[in-house]
């Protein structure tokens, strides 16, 4: 997982997996961001294979957290197994997707 804080949004580009262990890292470094002030998150999935449940648990606790603080988290390039998951749920009800992470910061920045 890197880190890239930008004036509009700090972008978060995951890789791997995103089983029970690295979706505790990604609660962990969302929750380090909240608390140095940070609420506008675009999440990069360009190099996810693979999400569980328990990345969408993170998702929603923190998407509640953030609208309270106007702020909002978006998803950028979901690959096609983590795209089918997040269809299936129907999270680009709560959490825009991009096509890339340019469209998310535009998207922030309007």
């Amino acid at each position: 997982m890197t880190v890239e804080v930008r004036r509009e949004a700090v972008v978060l580009s995951l890789e791997g997996r995103l089983d029970a262990a690295n979706s505790r890292k990604f609660d962990e470094l969302l929750l380090a961001r909240l608390a140095q002030g940070n609420v506008n998150f675009i999440v990069d999935f360009s190099n996810v294979e693979y999400m569980s449940s328990l990345t969408i648990r993170v998702f929603y606790t923190y998407g509640k957290l953030l609208k309270i603080k106007d702020g909002r988290i978006v998803i950028v390039n979901p690959q096609p197994l983590v795209k089918k998951v997040l269809d299936l749920v129907e999270m680009h009800r709560d959490f825009p997707v991009y096509p890339d992470v340019d469209s998310a910061r535009a998207a922030f920045l309007a």
